[in-house]
């Protein structure tokens, strides 16, 4: 994935200046498609609506407990007065 953004993003920086529309991002939407598709996440584009967001809860997209623990320690560390 990282080796295929290094690839669109080089393509891009070629063709600067030459751009049209955005339709230059389209191979970029779809790498960070296919990430949110590798990690759990389902989406649905809904026209005019934008987009829907499905997060299933499975042990892949659902803290543990100890990440729920840790996530809130470190959120009252950062906590204003």
């Amino acid at each position: 994935m990282v080796e295929e953004t290094h690839r669109e993003l080089q393509a891009l920086h070629a063709t600067y200046g030459e751009w049209t529309d955005l339709g230059v991002y389209a191979p970029l939407k779809n790498l960070v498609l296919q990430l949110y598709a590798w990690v759990g996440l389902e989406l649905r584009d809904q026209g005019e609506q934008g987009m829907y967001v499905n997060i299933p809860m499975t042990p892949d997209t659902v803290p543990s407990i100890a990440e729920q623990i840790e996530f809130k320690r470190t959120a009252e560390e950062h906590k204003g007065p």
